[in-house]
């Protein structure tokens, strides 16, 4: 599995704890194209640009989206890795 920026990140904080390897974990869901949709708008980013600019990003971009999933009302499963970093006291 490829990391992440985010799980890089994490491994260049001090951790003061003896590192421990932890198993993959996965969250996973089956969604259609309007729970997709309405995800992607709780973003912050997604608030960010819709605030600067008067536009939701996600409606712009849903068209294309659709065209990608299929119908709208079609479950597709959306997984997303989770990093844990995980550490036992001394």
């Amino acid at each position: 599995m490829a990391h992440s920026f985010a799980d890089h990140f994490s491994r260049t904080i001090a951790f003061p704890f003896e590192e421990v390897t932890s198993p993959a974990f996965a969250m996973t869901t089956d969604w259609r194209l309007p729970e997709l949709l309405g995800y992607l708008r709780t973003w912050s980013a997604t608030t960010r640009c819709r605030e600067a600019t008067g536009r939701d990003p996600v409606g712009a971009l849903a068209p294309e989206v659709e065209a990608l999933w299929g119908p709208m009302d079609r479950a597709r499963r959306v997984t997303w890795p989770l990093a844990l970093r995980v550490g036992r006291r001394p």
